[in-house]
């Protein structure tokens, strides 16, 4: 049984708890403590919270990294200068994989999610309007865990098969769409897919004929084929991009691929413009792309300035700083 320092806990720490817990449960894994850069005083889930610097203290067998993109980095960077060998540092993601039970959690999330998917077919037209039941829907779903705060929410389902969203504002958006009758619809941008399902699902209710067209440049697409089982509808045509459909008219248009200020405006040349009934775009309010010329805050802010005439409107939780969904309407 490994001894373990977790480092970081946050956002990635939310999405691996469960499973580093069954494995302690399992008597497979043993957490001495979690490591956190600014050291709150007590324990987190029981676990005693410790700084970098006290790691010297503790007789472990691997450091288990709980972190994202550019928080890895500076943890490794930090573990060197602290004199830690490479070989006793390992992402928990890695080895989850190599010594958990992977498969159970992944077969997890896919019974939850297809099930949720299956409830919303089903749902009544009540249903579907009725924000509580939405949000309930959003996060047993399960939501990517990459933002601060998430211990106040236990009722959200953190995963790394989760959506990339912020629960509140999409069951919002969510509602918002849930009686729309599509024809047909086109996903720019579609990564891992898990929103394009869910998105999908609400609107095959209305229309089970309905084609929904999902476009990347990379075919990333988790489990396609067993969502697909519950959802016909989705029609994957990747690798490809928005110029593969310029000039095609949809009622639905989601953009949500490049998110450079060129790419924004590309796909709306392309695509967006053509939609018939609302052209929706992700991360309106994302700055962390300003240096991508503007990005997509940049896009929306042209866009809506083209035309002053322009119906819109927009889903967020945090205006003018974080992420946001902006619905342009026909």
């Amino acid at each position: 049984m490994d001894k373990v320092l977790v480092w970081g806990t946050g956002g990635a720490y939310a999405m691996y708890y469960h499973e580093m817990k069954a494995m302690e449960d399992a008597k497979k894994l043993c957490v001495l403590a979690l490591v956190d850069k600014e050291a709150p005083s007590g324990k987190l889930e029981g676990y005693p919270v410790i700084t970098k610097e006290q790691i010297c203290q503790y007789a472990f067998d691997k450091i288990l990294i709980a972190a994202h993109g550019g928080g890895t980095k500076s943890i490794l960077e930090d573990a060197k200068r602290l004199g830690i060998t490479p070989d006793k540092m390992i992402s928990c993601d890695e080895y989850l994989k190599k010594y958990g039970d992977y498969e159970t959690f992944y077969k997890e999330d896919i019974k939850i999610q297809t099930q949720v998917l299956k409830e919303i077919l089903a749902a009544s037209d009540a249903e579907v309007c009725d924000y509580t039941w939405m949000y309930e829907k959003v996060c047993r779903y399960g939501i990517y865990c990459f933002q601060k705060g998430w211990r106040s929410q236990p009722e959200i389902r953190w995963t790394r098969r989760g959506m990339l969203q912020i629960a509140e504002e999409f069951a919002r958006f969510s509602c918002f769409i849930s009686q729309l009758f599509i024809e047909n619809a086109i996903e720019v941008g579609v990564f891992k897919g898990r929103s394009s399902y869910f998105i999908c699902a609400l609107l095959s209710r209305k229309n089970p004929a309905m084609k929904y067209v999902l476009v990347d440049i990379v075919d990333e697409l988790d489990s396609f084929e067993c969502y697909r089982e519950i959802l016909p509808a989705l029609d994957k045509q990747i690798p490809s991009t928005s110029k593969d459909f310029s000039g095609q008219s949809y009622d639905f248009v989601f953009i949500d691929g490049d998110h450079s200020y060129e790419g924004v405006i590309e796909d709306w040349n392309n695509v967006g413009k053509y939609g018939k009934q609302m052209i929706v775009f992700h991360d309106i309010f994302a700055h962390e792309y300003d240096g991508e010329n503007g990005g997509v805050v940049r896009a929306w802010k042209e866009i809506q300035e083209s035309d002053k005439g322009m119906n819109n409107r927009i889903f967020s939780e945090y205006p003018d700083e974080w992420m946001g969904i902006g619905c342009v309407l026909q």
